[in-house]
C-alpha cells in the first residue's frame, strides 16, 4: 500500500484511476493488525490527498463512486480521524508528498455533502416498483454512502461529548463547516424518511414482506435509525410516520442484513419513547410486544439487554397502563428475574435498570397477571430488589462514579416500590420473605449520617415496610414495629 499510496497522491493521469481501483480490491479484503492505525506510516494520508484531488475534480460517475468505496474503507480502517485530524495526529509525523491544499476539515465536509447528495440522487432516481434489484448501482452504492453517513453522525457526537475531540484526537473544523455538516444530513435523512414511509405504504398495501426486506431499505431502515439515535430535532410528525415500520422491521430478522434490527435500532426506539409526543405510536403499532420479543432472547453479558430494557422502561414509566392485561410482560419480568443473577452486580447499569423495570411493571400488572408469574419469582425479584437499594448505597461510600450512574433508578426504585408496598395487593407478604429485607431495615439505624435526599427517600420505604409488613416479620427481625 505505500507505494501504490505514493502513485495515486502525485500521479494526475488515468494511472490515478488504475490505483484506485487497485486500492480498493486490495483495502476491501484487508484486515489490519491490532494498533496499525497508530502506528508510524504515511500511506493513509497519502491516499486521503488522492482522494482530496478526485473529489476536487469533474470525474466520471464510475471514478466517483470508486472514491467513494475508498472512502467508506478508510473509515471502516482508521475512523473518522483520519478524514479530519492532523496527520501527527492520525498515522506520523509529517504531510504527504504531493498532497492536495484541501484542508484536513474542507476534505471531510466535502465528502460529507458528496455522500449526502449521491444518497437524495440515488434514492430519487429509484424505480417505482415494490421490489428492488440487489444487484443494481443503487443496491452497492446506498450503503456504501451510508457508511460514510454513520461515520458522519459518529464525528459529530464524538465533538459535542468530547469537547472538541474525537476518538482522543483534537478536531479542528470550524463552525460553520460543523453547522453545513448537520444542515447536509439533516435535508438528507429527511429524504431517507419520505422514502420509508413510501415503503411502508407499499408493504401495508400488498403485505409482501420483500418491500422492506431487500438491500435498499434495509440499509436505509439502518441509517436512518443511527440518525434518529442521536438527533432530536427531527419533528415529531414526522418520526410517528415513520415508527410503524420500525416496530415491523423490529419483529424478524431481515434476510437482508446479518444482524437483528433491534441491534441497531434499540438507540432510536429509546430516543422515541422517551419522548410524549412519539412513544403513543410506538405503542399503537405494536412495540412493546416487539421489543419483548427481543428482550427475552439476550443473553446477560450483552449489552443490548441494558438498551432493549431502557426501552421499554420508558414506556412502563410514562405509559403504565399498557401493561395491565398483556402477558408479554410477564415473560418480560420471567426474563428480568433470570438476568438479576449474583453477577448482574458487576454491571451497576443493568442491575439498576432490570430493577426499576421490574417495580414500575408491577405498579401496572392485574392480579391474574402476578398470579402467572408466581410466587417464587415474585420473591426473588423483590430480593434482587432490596439487593441493588443496598448495594447501590455501598456505591454511594465506595464508588461514586458508580453512584452517580444508578443514583437516579435507585431513586425512583425506592419510591415505586413504597408505593407498591400500599397499593399492590400481595406485596407486603412477598417482600417479607426477602433475605435483605433485614439489611434494608437495618440501614435506617444510619439515616441520620445521610445526606437529607437520600435519608427521605429511604425513610419513605423503611415506613411504607413497617406500615405494611405483618409485625412478626419485624419481630423476627429484631426491628421495633
Amino acid at each position: 500500500m505505500p507505494i501504490l499510496a505514493d502513485v495515486f497522491a502525485s500521479n494526475q493521469e488515468n494511472l490515478k484511476f488504475e490505483v484506485l481501483r487497485l486500492s480498493v480490491g486490495i483495502l476491501s479484503s484487508w484486515r489490519a493488525p491490532a494498533e496499525f492505525a497508530s502506528s508510524q506510516t504515511l500511506w493513509p494520508e497519502k491516499i486521503r490527498g488522492g482522494l482530496k484531488d478526485v473529489f476536487g475534480s469533474k470525474i466520471a460517475m464510475e471514478h466517483r463512486d470508486l472514491a467513494l468505496v475508498l472512502s467508506s474503507i478508510m473509515l471502516r480502517i482508521f475512523g473518522v480521524q483520519w478524514v479530519f485530524g492532523d496527520a501527527s495526529d492520525i498515522k506520523g509525523k509529517g504531510r504527504a508528498i504531493g498532497a492536495s491544499t484541501l484542508s484536513s476539515a474542507q476534505f471531510g465536509t466535502l465528502l460529507i455533502h458528496i455522500a449526502c447528495a449521491e444518497t437524495r440522487v440515488l434514492l430519487d432516481d429509484l424505480p417505482q416498483r415494490d421490489v428492488f434489484d440487489d444487484t443494481g448501482r443503487a443496491a452497492h452504492m446506498l450503503p456504501v454512502c451510508y457508511e460514510i453517513l454513520e461515520s458522519a453522525i459518529a464525528f459529530l457526537v464524538g465533538i459535542e461529548e468530547g469537547g472538541g475531540e474525537s476518538g482522543g484526537v483534537r478536531i479542528n473544523v470550524p463552525p460553520q463547516m460543523l453547522l453545513s455538516v448537520r444542515g447536509a444530513l439533516r435535508e438528507t435523512f429527511l429524504a431517507v424518511g419520505a422514502f420509508l414511509v413510501d415503503r411502508l405504504a407499499r408493504y401495508q398495501a400488498t403485505g409482501n414482506f420483500a418491500v422492506i426486506d431487500n438491500i435498499i431499505t434495509a440499509f436505509s431502515l439502518r441509517a436512518l435509525a443511527t440518525f434518529l439515535g442521536e438527533e432530536t430535532e427531527i419533528p415529531a410528525k414526522e418520526i410517528c410516520e415513520i415508527v410503524p415500520l420500525l416496530v415491523i422491521a423490529s419483529r424478524q430478522r431481515l434476510s437482508s442484513l446479518d444482524v437483528h434490527p433491534l441491534d441497531f435500532l434499540t438507540p432510536s426506539l429509546t430516543n422515541i419513547t422517551a419522548d410524549d409526543t412519539t412513544r403513543p405510536s410506538f405503542i399503537d403499532n405494536g412495540g412493546c410486544d416487539a421489543v419483548i420479543d427481543y428482550f427475552v432472547t439476550l443473553d446477560a453479558s450483552s449489552g443490548l439487554m441494558v438498551a432493549s430494557a431502557g426501552v421499554l422502561l420508558n414506556v412502563v414509566v410514562s405509559s403504565g397502563a399498557v401493561v395491565k392485561g398483556n402477558e408479554r410482560f410477564v415473560e418480560m419480568l420471567k426474563k428480568v428475574e433470570r438476568g438479576l443473577g449474583a453477577e448482574v452486580s458487576q454491571t451497576p447499569h443493568l442491575f439498576a435498570t432490570l430493577v426499576a423495570l421490574f417495580v414500575f411493571t408491577l405498579r401496572g400488572l392485574d392480579a391474574s397477571q402476578r398470579s402467572h408469574l408466581g410466587s417464587n419469582t415474585l420473591s426473588s425479584l423483590f430480593d434482587s430488589t432490596l439487593r441493588f437499594v443496598c448495594q447501590a448505597w455501598d456505591w454511594h461510600a465506595s464508588r461514586r462514579d458508580v453512584w452517580e450512574q444508578v443514583s437516579e433508578l435507585w431513586f425512583l426504585t425506592n419510591n415505586v416500590l413504597a408505593s407498591c408496598l400500599t397499593e399492590v395487593e400481595g406485596v407486603p407478604d412477598a417482600l417479607s420473605r426477602s433475605q435483605q429485607l433485614p439489611v434494608v431495615l437495618k440501614m435506617g439505624k444510619d439515616l441520620e449520617n445521610m445526606p437529607e435526599d437520600e435519608r427521605m427517600c429511604l425513610k419513605n420505604l423503611i415506613s411504607a415496610v413497617f406500615r405494611t409488613v405483618p409485625k412478626q416479620t419485624h419481630m423476627a427481625m429484631g426491628q421495633p414495629h
